[in-house]
């Protein structure tokens, strides 16, 4: 496994009004900042099993939306096996104690498939119950998303499903947020586009070949809120996994280069070395600093706080040592309008932060040794409103 250095950058979310959600009675919405989606009710969307003896049976996916019939061709995808190297995914509850679920079982409910009459499109995604989470890749480039409306009103009676292409997300400002470990500012910095990401990597991983697959093992924590949002410990995961999925269809086919211009690396790939669900809240004692997965939730606090929670290894019991990014997913209102955070990684060895590095003493925070190979992102703007995780963790990994 080569060692990769971690990214440092956050890009945009695309914080989605709820209002308009509950106030439009069209099928057809306009907002910002998504211009143009549709809510189906649940009869829109249709769906059938092949019968036969196919090992693996197919479904068919029926709906209308924007003003064209959509019929997607489903069957269970093996494949998201080879991402996930745990059996097992690990739930901790509120008193501590410990228990499993096997990610054999999560698995069974993903798919891969293509629309009917495109033979040349993509379809990947997962269905919790009766709620499909699909992206469609279409021959002409143009990306589909379909998602439970829950996911974003966090309302487990909502049956509505949302539809938008990537095409329409307007471009907007954002804030983004970096941390160099060996100084003792955050630094805050508006940027006008998502593209515009930067790479640190470590010298000695200049020379490897480009032509070499690099795997980091990536252990994803979802904190107790994120859990409850979403509405069950197999919806967060699932979740999790898909984003993983669809950051690897990104990394994996990207470039990335030195700003001389000169290629670094390509081919990377996240493998899932470790799932953690947080069932319920941490008790904290009073005399304890904060805990990343305590009940009070509704605070709004620093990133930085958060993040050095989150890395408090002696605190918080996780073994934050056996991956090389450690990546928390969460429900909390952040201060100046942070939407994740992740430890600077350098081209220096002797310099904490990044992934694979090394725990380091904490003289601006905590006073105690902290993990630097972690990183954080909250599904939650300042206001409490959910946004679209995908859009911030996707490229901070």
């Amino acid at each position: 496994m080569d060692r990769l250095e971690s990214p440092v950058t956050w890009t945009a979310c695309i914080p989605l009004h709820l209002d308009s959600f509950a106030a439009s009675s069209s099928k057809r919405c306009e907002i910002t900042p998504l211009s143009e989606f549709e809510l189906l009710q649940p009869a829109r969307l249709v769906s059938r099993r092949s019968l036969g003896s196919d090992a693996l049976p197919t479904q068919h996916l029926h709906f209308v939306a924007f003003s064209r019939q959509f019929h997607l061709v489903l069957k269970p995808d093996r494949s998201y096996a080879s991402q996930l190297h745990p059996v097992v995914s690990t739930l901790i509850a509120q008193n501590g104690s410990r228990s499993e679920l096997k990610t054999k079982e999560l698995l069974e409910d993903f798919f891969t498939g293509y629309i009917d009459d495109q033979p040349g499109s993509r379809v990947t995604g997962y269905a919790d119950r009766h709620r499909f989470h699909l992206t469609v890749y279409e021959t002409d480039f143009n990306v589909l998303n379909i998602e439970p409306l829950s996911l974003l009103t966090g309302n487990q009676s909502e049956d509505r499903t949302l539809v938008y292409y990537d095409s329409g997300m307007n471009s907007t400002e954002f804030w983004c947020g970096l941390h160099n470990p060996s100084g003792n500012e955050t630094l805050v910095e508006t940027a006008a586009a998502a593209g515009s990401w930067r790479r640190y990597r470590r010298s000695a991983d200049l020379q490897t070949s480009s032509t070499r697959r690099r795997v980091c093992r990536l252990q994803l924590i979802a904190d107790h809120a994120f859990v409850a949002h979403v509405g069950s410990v197999s919806a967060a995961l699932k979740f999790l996994i898909k984003a993983t999925d669809d950051a690897n269809r990104i990394f994996f086919n990207s470039v990335f280069t030195t700003s001389s211009g000169e290629v670094n690396f390509t081919a990377i790939s996240f493998e899932v070395s470790s799932l953690v669900a947080m069932t319920g809240p941490t008790a904290v004692p009073a005399s304890e600093a904060m805990h990343f997965n305590d009940a009070n939730i509704h605070r709004e606090v620093s990133a930085y706080q958060l993040l050095e929670a989150f890395a408090d290894f002696r605190q918080n019991g996780l073994n934050l040592f056996a991956h090389c990014l450690n990546h928390l997913v969460a429900f909390r209102r952040l201060k100046k309008r942070l939407l994740g955070l992740a430890y600077q990684g350098t081209q220096f060895r002797s310099q904490p932060g990044g992934l694979c590095s090394n725990p380091s003493y904490s003289i601006h925070g905590r006073h105690t040794y902290v993990a630097r190979n972690v990183g954080l992102t909250t599904f939650s703007n300042n206001k409490g409103e959910a946004i679209d995780v995908f859009l911030i963790t996707s490229p901070q990994l």
